[in-house]
């Protein structure tokens, strides 16, 4: 038996039958015989399954046209094409017999060449439909075949496979269905429309379409394609690939992108704040010298120490106006300790309940197995009042309900990967969420941006989140914030947990006694008007001072007569040299010499420097005479 020859099996009961078919046709094709419905039912049924059945019509018991009715019945034989032999010649039996399932009559007598030209084109369509199935059924894409009626409607002929597993549709349920019928009102017109513009204008319509199946929203790229053919109805052919996963990794890159943008708008904002705050405590510091310098100078009681004490005032509002920009820009003095959140968070809902009214409910959840983290309790209580403020001022009517929870969050690699700026490590994530208004999602991101509010003007300064911002970024920690339109907003504030205690270094003064009446001491500053009323301030406090505008000609001057001064008073920011620069120039020739470091920046160091180069405490611009004063007392003393 050749591999390449094709089983026919032939179904009479009249041997004389048989054997006329089968020897006519054996050249051709491997012949299987059964004399009864019930055999050739068994042979149908038993792999190797025939290719072709050649059906008589008149048998006993059963007769061909209830064989061919089971044989289309079951699964397994449906799709043998069956050939009636017969000598009925009447149209009603043949329409009867194509009606069960059939595809061709042959009627006895036999005439060989018709025979075998019919059973040659019958099984080549089969061939060719079995490629078309093994096709259609095999693509990865969603395959629909669609065609109108005479109304100019739209039915859906058949599905494939992959088109079964995206939507859920059974292919045998899709069968004759309109788009509307499958796909609801408005996507089955939307779906009309396209297919009639694809037909109208006989050319393939590419598009997007949403469809809600089992597993939830697909998104699938769609191309329709007309095919007409003469004296049949218009067909098209609809391939769909499903794109939801490649939309999901677009939409993940987009808001990445739009992370890191935003990440680079707050360094920029916060880079200029840092300058802006640096330039104010340099007009500050004068400020404030000078009227404390004027306030020592003059009588009490008197009309001008009150305007003198008014700009005292408000030089000091300036200056903690000047704070807070520095906060945005992570440019604070912290006092990091090991702490406890579920304490902070405790103490600091009892001032948040008096503050806020009582028709607000406010909900604590803090799990208690969260680990501590290093931070500095004073401003972990600012970010909660911020925080819960902004909640607050949120609500309409003054009533709705916040709720402030406290849980341990570990980021996995999908959540660092949407999240470059996470690591693979315990966080404390603080959660407070509201029930007020929402944030647009169109202002979402500026949230964070200093000066930026969508208050009244006399309701707010825009600094309230962006020193949140820089409070948590200062502790290392993260921040995000998500909210929908008048349902409420979500703040997620991270902070890293600390894996161990650390305990911070003292910096012990180790310093030189020297028994002198007057003390000696080197300021340098670029800003001469800071320079003068420094110089003023301790001149007037008994010591003796020799002031340098340019860090090069302090260090050149000190070089040879740092043996007659006590203490460096330097600008941190400075051209040419910096503070630390002038400091280890210093220390090179006395590692004993005593600096005290002044910045405009609250703090601009990578690291901490006090404790390297002499240098043993920095203050922050703009300085109050008391505390520049015990500063250098506690330094010469020390």
């Amino acid at each position: 038996m050749k591999k390449n020859k094709q089983t026919i099996l032939i179904v009479d009961d009249l041997e004389s039958n048989i054997d006329l078919l089968s020897e006519m046709l054996k050249t051709e094709w491997n012949i299987k015989v059964a004399m009864d419905g019930e055999k050739a039912l068994q042979i149908a049924n038993r792999q190797p399954y025939p290719d072709m059945i050649l059906l008589d019509i008149l048998m006993p018991e059963m007769d061909g046209y209830e064989v061919c009715k089971r044989l289309k019945a079951n699964p397994v034989t449906k799709d043998i094409p069956v050939i009636f032999i017969t000598a009925l010649n009447k149209s009603h039996d043949q329409t009867y017999g194509l009606s069960l399932g059939a595809i061709d009559y042959i009627t006895k007598p036999f005439n060989a060449s018709i025979t075998k030209a019919r059973i040659n084109n019958h099984l080549e369509l089969r061939r060719l439909s079995l490629q078309y199935e093994k096709v259609f059924d095999g693509t990865s894409d969603s395959l629909v075949l669609v065609e109108t009626d005479e109304k100019g409607l739209f039915h859906y002929l058949r599905g494939n496979k992959t088109h079964q597993e995206i939507t859920g549709f059974n292919p045998e349920k899709l069968k004759g269905k309109t788009p509307t019928e499958i796909y609801g009102k408005e996507m089955g017109e939307s779906l009309a429309a396209k297919y009639h513009q694809c037909l109208s204008e006989n050319r393939s319509i590419y598009f997007e379409e949403n469809i809600d199946t089992k597993d939830g929203e697909r998104v699938l790229f769609t191309c329709i394609t007309p095919i007409i053919v003469k004296g049949k109805n218009d067909c098209i052919v609809s391939s769909s690939t499903d794109i939801t996963d490649l939309k999901k990794a677009e939409e993940e890159k987009l808001n990445l992108e739009k992370r890191l943008q935003q990440s680079h708008r707050l360094e920029t904002i916060g880079t200029l704040a840092g300058g802006i705050a640096h330039d104010f405590n340099n007009i500050l510091t004068p400020i404030l010298g000078y009227a404390e310098l004027a306030l020592r100078s003059i009588s009490q009681d008197t009309h001008i120490e009150e305007m003198l004490v008014e700009i005292k005032r408000s030089a000091n509002r300036a200056k903690e106006l000047v704070r807070q920009i520095l906060s945005f820009n992570c440019r604070m003095e912290n006092d990091m300790k090991l702490v406890s959140l579920q304490d902070i968070i405790s103490s600091t809902m009892k001032f948040i309940r008096t503050s806020i009214p009582a028709t607000i409910n406010i909900s604590v959840n803090l799990n208690e197995s969260v680990g501590r983290i290093m931070a500095d309790s004073s401003q972990i209580n600012q970010v909660i009042v911020n925080i819960c403020t902004n909640a607050y001022q949120a609500m309409t009517n003054e009533k709705g309900d916040i709720l402030i929870e406290l849980i341990t969050f570990t980021p996995d690699e999908k959540f660092i990967e949407y999240h470059p700026s996470f690591e693979n490590k315990e966080y404390a994530l603080m959660k407070i969420s509201d029930t007020g208004t929402g944030i647009p999602e169109t202002i979402i991101d500026r949230i964070f941006e200093p000066f930026f509010t969508t208050k009244e003007v006399d309701k707010g300064t825009g600094l309230g989140l962006s020193v949140v911002h820089g409070i948590v970024k200062a502790h290392k920690g993260e921040i995000c914030a998500e909210s929908t339109p008048e349902r409420g907003t979500i703040i997620s504030v991270y902070f890293p947990v600390a894996k161990e205690v650390q305990s911070s270094s003292g910096n012990g003064i180790i310093g030189k006694n020297k028994m002198i009446k007057e003390n000696s001491i080197i300021v340098v500053d670029d800003n001469k008007s800071v320079l003068k009323v420094i110089s003023l301030i301790l001149k007037k406090s008994g010591y003796k001072v020799k002031s340098f505008s340019c860090g090069k000609e302090a260090w050149s001057f000190a070089r040879d007569n740092l043996v007659d001064f006590d203490l460096l008073i330097s600008d941190l920011t400075m051209p040419r040299i910096t503070g630390i620069e002038l400091a280890k120039s210093i220390y090179d020739i006395n590692p004993d010499f005593p600096v005290l470091i002044l910045s405009g920046y609250g703090r601009d160091y990578s690291e901490n420097p006090v404790g390297k180069y002499g240098i043993k405490k920095v203050l922050a611009k703009p300085i109050e005479t008391e505390t520049l004063i015990k500063a250098v007392k506690d330094l010469i003393r020390n």
